[in-house]
């Protein structure tokens, strides 16, 4: 059968693949409040979620990637931008209306655009049209080779979700194909026994396919031969090409480069074929997404993270008497500015008006949520018995803010993500505040600014060293102000693959 054209998606494709959105640190690929935006992305996104959260328990890998109603969800942002042609003419009605926009979709949001193409296929299946599936799905598939891993695994798209919320019985398998290994050889590893290590099983309820694929994933065998290992049962090696890289970002994240490729290689196979297997591979693909370490937003704008009207005058506003530089902190920095930012403006104000014209500009900070917000109070009374006036909570949640209000006052709301680490101290240092970073699980003995003080002489930087493990250790860490380049360039290098968690010691000793 010849492929169908699609002229529609050909002009798509054209288009230049992941557009950055205008300067921001990270490009908008969740498409989060567009302005004037040509579909709904916002409703189409966060109408399709998965019945329950991720666990690594296998009863749950289902679940964890199923989408109940996303027929609804899509025709219900179709309907609400093209009006009632899906009540005329159906799904196909509809979205042949979004071929006619489709090239502004994709400039737009490609993962959105993307996501609707694969809902698109599925309908066609839902109805029998082969045809019609052909005519997109290799190009959905080609695209789905070239988004990074790591873009995958931190977006709030859920493509492999939405693939994996169809049964795949049409058009399955084609008959005497054994793409379950149940009759292949077994040179390597007992391929039907890693088969069923994935699989549901009444009596071990609380059975995990992380741990119980372990025993496999890194099999001396497999590693040696993965030649005949591929020859002899290829999905079995993508499922643990897979697991690698999984492993990897959540353990030893400079791994991580060494196996997305071959994850990258499992595209090349038909989507039906991988939907249709049981190694459950869509499912472990949506499961990536419960490894990333922070999503594609910031708390702090482009402009706050490196355009504020000082980030070069650190030295300067340090020099300037006490008074003058909080004058100049008490005026309108910027016009138009974020929560994070705003809340971080009035506390640097109220840490300098409560040092003494001899301590150095300097603040501490630290971040909170979750679990650890139960200790709020117990830093507080420590800051304060300590006489610790310049201490900073960025607090990461709800909870983790009004328990900071009650009982310290220095507070900066954020949203979760590990970068907060970061963001907040480049803030500052664009502020004329020297920083020292401490993680929260640091119990202070004595006041440290005086020993500070002593070791930071001739150093614009001082990081811990972690002797065992002979690398650096960034739980505390000292920066001056002048150094909000390095910084900044740090950052820089950093956003492309933080994802995963991928940062190298040699990319830090490069600043």
């Amino acid at each position: 059968m010849q492929p169908a054209a699609s002229p529609a998606l050909e002009l798509a494709a054209s288009w230049q693949a992941w557009p950055g959105s205008g300067g921001e640190p990270f490009p908008n690929h969740d498409c989060v409040q567009l302005p004037l935006p040509v579909l709904d992305w916002d409703s189409l996104r966060d109408g399709l979620t998965t019945s329950c959260g991720h666990t690594r328990h296998t009863r749950t890998l289902h679940c964890a990637a199923w989408i109940e109603n996303w027929q609804d969800v899509v025709m219900t942002v179709l309907e609400k931008r093209f009006g009632g042609l899906a009540s005329r003419g159906g799904f196909r009605a509809s979205f042949e209306a979004l071929d006619r926009a489709l090239g502004a979709a994709w400039a737009e949001c490609p993962l959105g655009t993307l996501t609707l193409q694969v809902a698109r296929i599925l309908m066609c299946l839902t109805e029998g049209d082969l045809e019609c599936f052909v005519s997109h799905s290799s190009w959905i598939s080609n695209e789905l080779f070239q988004i990074p891993l790591t873009v995958i695994m931190g977006t709030e798209w859920p493509i492999f979700a939405l693939l994996h919320s169809y049964d795949w019985s049409y058009p399955g398998i084609p008959r005497n194909n054994d793409y379950d290994c149940a009759y292949t050889n077994r040179s390597t590893l007992d391929w039907p026994r890693l088969l069923q290590a994935l699989q549901d099983d009444s009596s071990r309820p609380d059975a995990s396919w992380w741990l119980d694929l372990l025993r496999y994933t890194f099999d001396n065998k497999l590693a040696m031969s993965m030649y005949v290992s591929s020859s002899e049962c290829l999905y079995g090696v993508y499922v643990l090409n897979m697991v690698k890289a999984m492993w990897s970002a959540d353990t030893e994240s400079s791994a991580f480069r060494i196996y997305s490729p071959y994850v990258q290689w499992i595209h090349y196979e038909s989507l039906h074929l991988l939907g249709a297997s049981h190694w459950r591979i869509f499912e472990l693909f949506h499961h990536f997404t419960s490894l990333r370490r922070h999503n594609f937003r910031l708390d702090f704008t482009a402009q706050e993270l490196g355009g504020l009207p000082w980030r070069a005058e650190g030295p300067w506003l340090q020099q300037l008497p006490r008074e003058d530089h909080l004058k100049l902190l008490e005026g309108q920095v910027l016009r138009h500015h974020s929560e994070s930012f705003g809340d971080l403006h009035r506390v640097l104000q109220t840490a300098l008006r409560a040092l003494r014209d001899d301590e150095p500009r300097l603040v501490y900070v630290t971040m909170v949520y979750g679990s650890m917000n139960r200790f709020i109070a117990g830093w507080a009374s420590r800051a304060k018995l300590l006489q610790l006036r310049n201490l900073v909570l960025a607090t990461l949640d709800s909870t983790a803010y009004e328990l900071c209000l009650q009982h310290h006052g220095l507070c900066v709301r954020g949203q979760v993500s590990v970068l907060n680490k970061y963001t907040l101290l480049l803030v500052a240092l664009q502020l004329g505040f020297d920083v020292m970073w401490l993680d929260f699980d640091i119990f202070l003995v004595r006041h440290p600014t005086k020993a500070l003080q002593q070791a930071s002489q001739g150093y614009d930087l001082l990081m811990g060293y972690d002797l065992e493990s002979d690398c650096l250790c960034n739980g505390f860490f000292f920066i001056r102000h002048w150094a909000v380049v390095c910084l900044g360039t740090r950052l820089d290098r950093t956003l492309p693959h933080s994802i995963a968690g991928q940062t190298s010691g040699e990319e830090t000793l490069k600043v």
